[in-house]
């Protein structure tokens, strides 16, 4: 018979293997035989997916800003730094799973009490 389509890749990279088959009959009657045609191969393999993986990498994020200035001079203001992260590809280290899903931070700043004005 004709050869069946080759199967799904075992690999998505980094060189994997597909194959496929055929059958062959033998005829009644006195017929040629499938050795006698050149038939005895039944299962072809071939290499597949060799270019090579992706490597992972994990998440990862910039050092924090400094702090914003002081939203007051007095009676108790809040001031922010950030940072950037930037998530995981090819199957690295997500930021979550490294405990980097913050990327603002405040704080309370000039808490003493403002002066009463005369």
């Amino acid at each position: 018979s004709a050869w069946s389509s080759y199967s799904v890749c075992s690999k998505t990279c980094g060189g994997g293997v597909q194959s496929r088959t055929r059958t062959c009959s033998e005829g009644s009657g006195g017929g040629a035989t499938c050795a006698s045609l050149g038939l005895t191969q039944t299962l072809q393999t071939r290499t597949c997916n060799t270019g090579t993986c992706p490597v992972p990498v994990d998440c990862s994020c910039t050092s924090w800003s400094s702090y914003s200035v002081c939203s007051k001079t007095c009676g108790s203001g809040s001031q922010t730094r950030t940072r950037t992260c930037v998530e995981a590809v090819n199957g690295g280290a997500t930021c979550a799973s490294l405990g980097l899903t913050q990327t603002s931070q405040s704080r309370t700043c000039n808490t003493a009490t403002c002066p009463v004005p005369r």
